[in-house]
């Protein structure tokens, strides 16, 4: 496979964008384990890697149609391209206080397990860092 390229999308990507397979399907979960050292110590959250018995299927918790409305609307998103193929997209928000939330992050299943998340979440962070912003968040799914 070609290498990936980083980009902003433009009005013509969004069919491309929205048409990508936004399911996903995990083996694992994070497990949260509260711990209290002492009376009046500190309580210590760790977080465990566990597997589940069996794989099970994730619901993309944003409606992919919804992009069309909201694009214009974020702070950024960014296309990751192959060859003129869409790879994946990533799009964020700006909120108060120096932070920036992705709200989506999608990479199609034939190029999952190949960079290409990482490679937008490095091009996020960059993007990041030159606006001044001080945090950045990635919410989710267990």
């Amino acid at each position: 496979m070609s290498a990936i390229q980083m980009r902003p999308v433009v009005a013509a990507d969004l069919p491309d964008l929205m048409g990508l397979d936004h399911s996903s399907s995990s083996e694992y979960v994070w497990q949260l384990e509260l711990r209290r050292e002492a009376r009046d110590a500190l309580t210590v959250a760790v977080f465990r890697e566990v597997r589940l018995p069996r794989p099970i299927a994730l619901t993309y918790p944003n409606n992919p149609f919804s992009l069309i409305e909201t694009w214009t609307s974020k702070a950024m998103v960014l296309a990751a391209t192959s060859a003129n193929e869409m790879v994946g997209y990533l799009a964020l928000t700006e909120r108060p206080s120096s932070l920036a939330w992705i709200t989506d992050l999608v990479v199609a299943p034939r190029w999952r397990r190949q960079g290409a998340a990482g490679g937008m979440l490095s091009a996020a962070q960059e993007w990041v860092r030159a606006r001044g912003h001080r945090r950045l968040f990635l919410e989710m799914q267990s």
